[in-house]
C-alpha cells in the first residue's frame, strides 16, 4: 500500500480492543463464538477483493480453536451455519438492538458464500 497513515474509514471496522462497527455503529456479538471468529478472519484478509477461500478459513479456524476436534468436512459446515441468515452472525450480532442485516448500505450481500470458492466479505470504503 501507499505510505499515507490516514486509512479511508470502510463500512465494518475493528477497534483496538476487537470489537467490530457497522456504519460507526458498535456490532454486538461475543468473542467466544465461531462466528466472531470467522467474522475476524473475513475482516483481516489482505485479498483486496475480500474473497477468503474455505481452505484458508478452515486453516485458520483449527489454530484458533485447536480444542475443538473436527474434520474438514464438519469445519466447512460450522462455517456455512455461522454464516447463515438462521443461525449464527445474522441471527446473533446486533447493532443497536436490531439484527445485523446481511447487506451493505448500497444493498450488496455483507457476507457472501461464493459456491465451490469461499466467503466474502463486501467491506466498500465510506
Amino acid at each position: 500500500g501507499g505510505g499515507s497513515k490516514a486509512k479511508k474509514a470502510r463500512l465494518v471496522e475493528k477497534d483496538a480492543q476487537g470489537n467490530f462497527s457497522y456504519d460507526g455503529k458498535i456490532i454486538a456479538m461475543s468473542k467466544e463464538t465461531l462466528y466472531y471468529t470467522i467474522f475476524d478472519i473475513l475482516f483481516s484478509s489482505p485479498d483486496q477483493s475480500g474473497l477468503v477461500s474455505y481452505e484458508e478459513i478452515i486453516e485458520k479456524l483449527i489454530e484458533q480453536r485447536s480444542h475443538e476436534s473436527k474434520n474438514r468436512a464438519a469445519w466447512k459446515k460450522s462455517v456455512s451455519n455461522a454464516l447463515s441468515e438462521h443461525q449464527g452472525l445474522f441471527a446473533f450480532a446486533s447493532v443497536n438492538d436490531k439484527r445485523l442485516k446481511n447487506q451493505t448500505l448500497g444493498g450488496q450481500p455483507l457476507i457472501e458464500i461464493v459456491r465451490g470458492k469461499g466467503v466474502r466479505l463486501n467491506n466498500p470504503p465510506m
